[in-house]
């Protein structure tokens, strides 16, 4: 089930999928009359599926973001960030890194040394606070993006081969995204908006679904050309 907020022509649209509406932290704090934003609501479609039929569509909106649903985007100037950040770059995140390589458990973050990390991002610490961390200098280029938010001109991404790959279904798909947007040709960047996620983020590998997407990644690029 799709819901469709704001129905002003807006430049940016918003868009998450979110397995249930009392779940949606997004749409429970979402307050920005010149940005559209649109919930799918359904958690048996993968978001690499629910991405790709995003970027296939009609252009209805200059520049799409792609974001979490628990996540609160109360940022006072969000549009003029997405817009000035893309200005800038082809694709923008608010958390990646530089020149990643393929290890044996492959998250971003693992994937490159503390010094190689760039933007930040406001979490939760599970116990109704938020911390700040701070990954590195922003705005800057770099080579994977993390998934939470990511930005980018519609018509331009949609006339590329830039896709999401959906033979990764929860996990793996932002840092598989971003490499094939480096191998297409597209400048990848982070840039200070203001995002909270109230997910402290991934803190079990060991089911049986994120291995198995893990294998995939490896297999699909350990013998790749990865940086841009």
């Amino acid at each position: 089930m799709l819901y469709v907020y704001n129905f002003m022509m807006a430049k940016v649209c918003v868009y998450s999928v979110s397995p249930l509406k009392s779940q949606c932290l997004l749409e429970k704090t979402f307050c920005h009359s010149n940005i559209d934003l649109r919930i799918t609501y359904n958690n048996s479609v993968g978001l690499c599926e629910s991405y790709n039929k995003i970027i296939n569509q009609p252009v209805e909106h200059e520049y799409v973001v792609l974001c979490h649903h628990d996540v609160s985007l109360q940022y006072a100037n969000l549009e003029h960030g997405v817009i000035e950040g893309l200005k800038k770059y082809d694709v923008i995140g608010v958390a990646g890194g530089k020149d990643p390589s393929i290890v044996e458990k492959n998250l971003w973050h693992w994937m490159m040394p503390r010094e190689n990390y760039r933007g930040m991002a406001a979490h939760s610490d599970g116990n109704g606070k938020m911390f700040m961390t701070n990954f590195g200098v922003t705005p800057d280029r770099v080579t994977v993006l993390d998934g939470v938010f990511l930005a980018f001109e519609h018509n331009k991404i949609k006339k590329s081969k830039a896709r999401f790959d959906e033979l990764f279904i929860w996990h793996h798909y932002d840092v598989d995204f971003s490499l094939t947007c480096n191998q297409n040709k597209l400048r990848l960047g982070v840039h200070p908006i203001f995002v909270y996620h109230e997910s402290p983020g991934l803190k079990n590998i060991d089911d049986t679904e994120w291995n198995r997407s893990n294998q995939c990644f490896i297999n699909k690029w350990k013998n790749q050309q990865r940086s841009p």
